[in-house]
């Protein structure tokens, strides 16, 4: 995909308690370095969307493998 800069985005699955309901956590991470100005304006422009996006999709996949996502 061709962006104004580099995006990043991390999903990792820690382990917390294992005598717990939900021994894990998913933590998503989703960071974007932008080039020039036009970058800036994607990122901030879209940022809304892509929070809704993201979080939807960590929500998705979290309840597919029965674990507490959190974000950062």
């Amino acid at each position: 995909m061709k962006l104004p800069g580099e995006a990043f985005f991390d999903l990792k699955v820690e382990r917390i308690d294992p005598e717990s309901t939900c021994p894990v956590k998913l933590i998503h991470t989703v960071s974007f370095d932008p080039k020039g100005l036009l970058g800036f304006i994607y990122w901030y422009g879209l940022f809304p969307i892509h929070k809704l996006v993201f979080d939807r999709m960590a929500q998705a996949l979290a309840s597919r493998i029965k674990i507490e996502p959190h974000g950062r």
